[in-house]
């Protein structure tokens, strides 16, 4: 495989176009982490944090999985192309793995769970103009239904003998009530 000359243009590749291909499904099924990615076009919408989202996901990385499998010979040009395609199969094939395993939007914990994505992603956000307003406040809008969701995969786990530990319970407890708070810093 040639050295990848990083000062010539390069062109768009196969693995380049899946790669993008499944970036721009991801959004679309996480708008929240679309916003931290600082993919466009999503920022009024909300994840779905419920089983039926977490699947999707898991599906889609199912199916990137596959069509990488399904690339032609050669489409693996460059090292640029080699690189792709080792850390896709690496991170869907976790996701993958993790999904199957019953993990996903039912975990409690206090640094990365719906619980401080729903309230984080807002910092993330433009609010510079009245329209930036606008956007989140369609985005903050749709907060119930995100809770609601994640509050069905939490029942999920429960019921499927993985309840979170009870210290991250009322840790949890502990941080939605001041992202709640009357004067809290949001």
């Amino acid at each position: 495989m040639p050295d990848t000359d990083v000062t010539a243009p390069r062109r768009p590749s196969a693995v380049d176009d899946l790669a993008d291909a499944h970036v721009d499904a991801y959004a679309a099924l996480d708008p929240v982490a679309a916003t931290g990615m600082g993919a466009p076009g999503h920022d009024d919408e909300m994840t779905d944090y419920s089983p039926a989202g977490d699947a999707a996901r898991a599906d889609l990385a199912r199916r990137t999985l596959a069509a990488l499998e399904a690339l032609p010979a050669g489409a693996v040009r460059d090292d640029v192309d080699a690189v792709t395609v080792a850390a896709m199969r690496e991170r869907l094939g976790l996701e993958v793995e993790m999904a199957d395993a019953g993990v996903g939007s039912g975990e409690v914990t206090v640094l990365a769970t719906p619980l401080q994505d729903v309230r984080e992603v807002f910092d993330l956000m433009p609010v510079a103009t009245a329209d930036d307003w606008a956007v989140v406040a369609r985005r903050l809008a749709l907060v119930p239904d995100a809770l609601a969701g994640y509050t069905t995969s939490l029942r999920a786990a429960c019921d499927g003998g993985r309840a979170p530990a009870r210290r991250q319970v009322r840790a949890g407890a502990e941080q939605a009530a001041e992202f709640a708070a009357a004067g809290g810093f949001f």
